[in-house]
């Protein structure tokens, strides 16, 4: 632990100052934004604390500068719109307050601008984004925003990766994303969205790698398929959607629907094996009928199911063991399944949880189970299991 040392300020040639990942503290000198020199500052990940000072804007070369990761609060200076070679601006993850001032929308060479995970607040206009043409990465996420621009408004922008989680865009979905055609990476969560998500929509994202609706209001039903050029990260969780869960997912990896109103059995028809998909949430629906027993067909990378809290009947198929052997998480926890725990589940060597709890389970706890010798949770409470506990549960030694 140390303060920036005092000498820093007398290196006025100095173009290049990269001390991040560090234990400074204390606050930033004044001397430094006197090197007028300077093109790259970075102090992310230290122990600084204090605020950004005004003088700043002496820094008329600087093309990057990153303060994330510290403890910097008070707001952002109104002379960082003085920058005009900016390239790059971070300040994520400190304790920033107060607004985002729409001189920021004059950096017209800025390409990458994340003030995420701050307690910034206030309204952002069109003319926060002004000159920002060839911005293409955009995190603000995690504060307090409230977006308000026109309906017909175009952004200047054409983004990658757009993070504006907590900004406050509903109440219809933000009609300005249909001028997005380069969208890798996308978050729209807990955005006040209260509408159906619009066809064209799906039209933009078939670029996505992740794709991020959760904590909304988001209404009406899913499309049919889900096509996407690569191995899509999908999170819809804490919704409103309702319909059958049936449709095609083939490039979709992690796909979450839990927390929403989807009802109707789980359909799993032929020709629609989905090969990439590793995560599997759709706990907390009304889904109703019994677990397919051809599962395992159509998800044979599956490394995490859950199925808790919905109204599915029927048994767990016999052969789950043998469909779905790379499991590590399995949830059935809060239905109405009923029949015998198969003997399969001790094929499913890696599982770290088994979750079978308030179900109608009836017979014993079969001793496979001690196969699964990673096991860290496994809860059969509250269902009509009976016969003897098998010794072989002491030799779990994660349990």
């Amino acid at each position: 632990m140390g303060k920036l040392p005092n000498w820093l300020g007398e290196l006025k040639n100095l173009r290049v100052l990269d001390l991040s990942s560090n234990k400074f503290e204390g606050p930033i000198r004044a001397s430094l934004w006197t090197l007028q020199h300077l093109e790259f500052l970075y102090l992310m990940s230290n122990e600084l604390n204090g605020s950004l000072l005004d003088s700043i804007g002496q820094l008329s070369q600087l093309q990057g500068l990153d303060v994330s990761f510290n403890h910097l609060s008070g707001s952002l200076p109104d002379s960082i719109g003085q920058l005009s070679q900016l390239q790059s601006l971070g300040v994520s993850f400190n304790h920033l307050s107060g607004s985002l001032l729409d001189s920021i929308g004059q950096l017209s060479q800025l390409q990458l601008l994340d003030v995420s995970s701050n307690h910034l607040s206030g309204s952002l206009s069109e003319q926060h984004f002004w000159k920002l043409s060839k911005l293409e990465y955009l995190y603000m996420d995690s504060n307090s925003f409230h977006l308000n621009v026109s309906p017909n408004w175009v952004p200047p922008f054409q983004v990658k990766y757009l993070y504006m989680g907590s900004c406050h865009l509903g109440p219809s979905f933000p009609a300005w994303l249909q001028s997005q055609k380069n969208l890798e990476d996308l978050s729209f969560s807990n955005d006040n969205i209260s509408s159906p998500i619009p066809d064209w929509f799906w039209n933009i994202s078939l670029n996505l790698h992740r794709l991020n609706l959760s904590h909304n209001q988001l209404q009406g039903q899913l499309p049919n398929s889900l096509n996407f050029s690569g191995q899509l990260e999908t999170d819809f969780n804490s919704n409103l959607f309702e319909g059958p869960i049936h449709f095609s997912i083939k490039w979709v990896s992690f796909l979450d629907l839990s927390h929403n109103k989807f009802s109707g059995p789980i359909l799993m028809s032929r020709g629609e094996s989905m090969l990439y998909l590793r995560y599997l949430l759709l706990s907390d629906n009304q889904i109703t009928g019994p677990i397919p027993s051809n599962i395992g067909e159509f998800l044979p990378s599956l490394l995490f199911l859950s199925l808790s809290g919905n109204r599915i009947t029927g048994v767990i198929p016999s052969n789950i063991g043998e469909f779905l052997p790379s499991l590590l998480f399995l949830s059935l926890s809060g239905n109405r399944i009923t029949g015998t725990i198969p003997d399969s589940i001790g094929r499913i060597t890696d599982l770290r949880v088994i979750d079978f709890s308030r179900n109608n389970l009836t017979g014993s706890i079969p001793s496979t189970i001690n196969n699964c010798s990673s096991l860290v949770v496994l809860d059969l409470g509250n269902n009509n299991l009976s016969g003897i506990i098998p010794k072989s549960l002491g030799q779990l030694q994660s349990l």
